[in-house]
């Protein structure tokens, strides 16, 4: 799954300039300024303004701090026996509009008449994505280290693992219906393969739109990152740290966090402008 919009799916929007951008100054009354670096699972290798940018930021700070390890969480397992082809649950119409994407950006997948709508979901969703390893957020981690920053997380990796529940693939099968795979191929008429696309909205900076791409593409049904991944109830808690972290600096730090968590309504801008922290857009 791309995690591009999805990652900015709670956020509604971002003030005036800071529809584009994803590194800010917080400078806190009389303490010295931190960087924060909105990231998405995006891949370097199509973001070196960013990484270059990011590289700048951490390497004027004492210290990293990113929201969560690289914690490995278990894979999701296929019961492919509970999950009916979705070209039996949709019009010969749709069956035929997905084949055709299928079959031009999926060629070798195996079993692709057998795809279930939870598969079909994410495939659309992923179409022409650029693999995300090595991620712009690590790569720029990784060039902080390697300088001799320290780095530390907001979340250990026992809270994450606690925190993670396994998705229900079946029920999220049973939440995909012909409704919303129309909205993710008509989408994909209009703005292209839609994993490119949000990797476009990223690369651009244009968090604003990425933002609100995440919020229809929700309300339409489609898979969030939640879904997949269900730490939501790390969210406070890595909110709260990164208040903390900024408001109560040991040092100057450069702070990494999901772009959603740093731009959404009630999220790590808004609440340090709330308490009096002074936030200026940087890039």
């Amino acid at each position: 799954m791309t995690g591009l919009a999805v990652a900015a799916s709670g956020a509604a929007r971002a003030a005036g300039a800071e529809a584009r951008g994803l590194f800010w100054t917080a400078t806190p009354p009389g303490e010295p300024p931190s960087f924060l670096f909105g990231y998405a699972r995006t891949a370097a290798a199509v973001t070196a303004d960013i990484v270059k940018d990011g590289d700048r930021f951490a390497e004027q700070a004492q210290r990293v701090v990113a929201d969560i390890p690289n914690v490995q969480f278990a894979r999701i397992s296929l019961p492919h026996d509970r999950l009916p082809p979705i070209s039996g649950r949709v019009s010969a119409a749709t069956a035929d509009r997905i084949r055709a994407v299928i079959d031009k950006s999926f060629s070798s997948l195996p079993n692709k008449d057998k795809l279930s709508g939870f598969e079909t979901a994410l495939l659309l969703h992923a179409e022409g994505q650029t693999p995300a390893q090595p991620s712009v957020g690590g790569t720029i981690a990784e060039h902080a280290q390697a300088t001799g920053k320290p780095i530390a997380y907001l979340v250990s990796a026992d809270e994450a693992k606690a925190a993670f529940h396994p998705p229900d693939p079946v029920a999220l099968d049973q939440r995909i219906n012909e409704q919303t795979l129309v909205y993710l191929l008509d989408l994909r008429d209009r703005l292209g393969p839609i994993g490119k696309y949000e990797e476009s909205l990223y690369t651009a900076r244009r968090t604003d739109d990425l933002s609100k791409l995440g919020v229809e593409m929700k309300q339409h049904g489609a898979l969030t990152t939640a879904d997949l991944l269900p730490t939501s109830t790390l969210e406070e808690t890595i909110l709260a740290r990164a208040l903390q972290a900024v408001q109560t600096p040991q040092d100057r730090a450069f702070l990494m966090v999901a772009v959603g968590t740093l731009t959404r309504d009630g999220g790590v801008l808004s609440k340090l402008r709330e308490s009096g922290v002074q936030v200026a857009l940087s890039a």
